[in-house]
């Protein structure tokens, strides 16, 4: 008698950066591709997918100086990271991209709790910003 073991599902964080003159079809084709291979291959999925939109890179990749950021929660199998990683590297569009394991302790809801907070904050400081950024405007004018 022989034993299968099912592999466990793992939460995984994955950022990717796009070319900026990248359509908007073409971004939909590349997370469909990757989502039907998580789910036929890894019995994953893609759980949240958001765009942080048109960015300036810190540094210039390929002479390019923007790129489109996107930000994906998702469960696979452990053996999918490659295959993604694979796919990515392959696809001429995708500029960078970075795999995080998420803690297995953590429910994928709670960590997508704490992002959305996370981005709140963020938000909220760069408001903070801009407009006492205007106010010193405002006093030179």
């Amino acid at each position: 008698m022989e034993w299968k073991m099912e592999k466990e599902n793992n939460n995984y964080e994955l950022i990717v950066i796009m070319h900026p003159e990248t359509s908007e079809e073409d971004t939909k084709a590349f997370f469909k591709r990757l989502n039907s291979t998580l789910e036929s291959k890894f019995k994953g999925k893609i759980e949240s997918l958001n765009t942080w939109g048109n960015r300036r890179l810190a540094n210039p990749i390929k002479r390019i100086a923007n790129g489109v950021y996107f930000h994906a929660l998702y469960t696979a199998q452990s053996d999918s990271v490659v295959e993604i990683e694979r796919i990515m590297g392959i696809d001429d569009k995708v500029l960078r991209f970075m795999h995080t394991a998420l803690d297995p302790r953590v429910t994928l809801t709670k960590h997508l709790d704490q992002y959305h907070s996370t981005l709140q904050e963020v938000q909220a400081s760069v408001e903070k910003k801009l407009a006492k950024r205007q106010a010193v405007r405002k006093n030179f004018s």
